[in-house]
């Protein structure tokens, strides 16, 4: 054979030199996407048994939203079969052995759901009311003391030790200073006015909204001249600073609420009275629409404020009663049912108007809250009318509780 024979027969063509390099990179690829799923389909597979958790979780919601608790608890034993661990349905199942009475059970998982996540807010709120139900009010308050530690301005932990300690009868003096100052947090009883007039206001009921606005208007301006008159030369920085700093925080409040109302005045013209068409209109459209406002109004922001200030009255008339000033209790109490009871039948009237059956489903744990929260009202205000001889308007209460489907007595709280 030739030397240019051989030159030939041993060089590779090109062809054959970028078919090996293909399936080089073939095999590359196969290479970097078996070690890919190596690392990824475990962590998938891992997954699963807590999505399908999660799936039988979200079923037995369903069913106790539509009155199947038995097919409730079916479903809350598979998703606790297939995680164990799965907070949102060891508390649901915790509820479910609060409503039966068998308060050892829920405590326990809520020790369950707190050894695997010891800060979620729920669990440590339902671990508190079990312990409040076994008779252990220290141990229960001890809860949001701690917290409190870490925060200690907190308005949400101030209302929900001061409420534990009224529900204890313990530590009554210390528990009014907490929801005093919770309230002074969230900006103030006349803010607390303001956010109720807003929620009038919507509703269309004007000129309750103004009164309301006017008497938190009255109280910033009593309390303007309070101030005032506590400041003189002879007070020290330390002395003054906490007075000016409020005095200041007033004159803001009475310039934003002196322009609030005027904004709500310009709009006032159309529409007065028509509470219900209001409801219809404007509300019973938020769960469609998120960004649907009136007159610069959010919806849901305004029956969130309204929401969290009745809880805080609540909380400070029930501190009243227990201490004995039925007065004040009932002036605080009145205020928190009648704004509760909007609150309540406007989301009520609201998801009934939900053509969508899953729409009312998302709300209905909602509006089970606010059902429950009413009912605590009323029944709080029942025993402050009893101890004032007004037996037949506390009847009316406690019967309005039984229409809501709660039990009057100590465990409604």
């Amino acid at each position: 054979m030739s030397s240019s024979s051989q030159s030939e027969s041993s060089t590779p063509s090109p062809g054959s030199a970028s078919g090996d390099a293909e399936q080089g990179g073939i095999s590359t690829r196969w290479l970097v996407l078996g070690v890919i799923m190596l690392a990824v389909v475990p962590l998938v597979w891992q997954e699963v048994p807590n999505e399908i958790s999660r799936w039988y979780d979200a079923a037995a919601d369903e069913y106790l939203v539509t009155g199947n608790p038995q097919s409730a608890r079916a479903s809350l034993q598979q998703a606790l079969a297939w995680n164990p661990n799965n907070a949102d349905a060891l508390l649901r199942r915790a509820e479910m052995y609060r409503q039966a009475g068998d308060y050892d059970a829920g405590l326990q998982d809520c020790e369950q759901v707190l050894g695997t996540r010891p800060a979620l807010f729920a669990a440590l709120a339902a671990k508190s009311e079990f312990q409040h139900l076994l008779g252990q009010p220290e141990k229960a308050t001890a809860i949001w003391k701690e917290l409190l530690d870490g925060a200690p301005q907190n308005p949400v932990l101030l209302n929900a030790l001061a409420y534990g300690q009224a529900v204890g009868d313990i530590e009554l003096d210390e528990g009014l200073q907490h929801t005093e100052q919770a309230i002074r947090e969230l900006g103030g009883f006349e803010q607390m006015l303001v956010a109720f007039g807003n929620l009038h206001y919507v509703c269309g009921e004007r000129k309750r909204a103004f009164d309301l606005i006017d008497t938190a208007f009255a109280i910033a301006a009593a309390e303007k001249r309070r101030l005032s008159a506590e400041l003189h030369d002879g007070q020290t920085y330390q002395q003054q600073h906490p007075i000016k700093r409020r005095l200041a925080a007033i004159e803001a409040f009475i310039t934003q609420t002196e322009e609030h109302t005027a904004r709500l005045l310009r709009s006032a013209s159309d529409d007065q009275g028509k509470r219900s068409a209001g409801i219809q209109q404007w509300f019973g459209q938020v769960m469609d629409e998120a960004q649907l406002t009136v007159n610069g109004f959010e919806p849901n922001l305004v029956m969130s404020n309204a929401n969290l200030y009745a809880s805080h009255l609540d909380t400070r008339g029930f501190l009243h009663y227990r201490r004995g000033d039925l007065g004040a209790a009932l002036s605080d109490l009145d205020l928190a049912v009648s704004q509760m009871e909007l609150v309540y039948e406007v989301r009520r009237q609201a998801n009934e108007e939900q053509a969508s059956k899953q729409a009312q489903v998302i709300f209905a744990e909602e509006l089970d809250a606010m059902r429950h929260a009413l009912a605590v009202m009323l029944y709080h205000r029942s025993l402050v009318l009893q101890q004032l001889h007004r037996d037949e308007e506390a009847e009316a209460d406690l019967e309005r509780v039984r229409k809501l489907g709660e039990v009057p007595g100590d465990t409604l709280f």
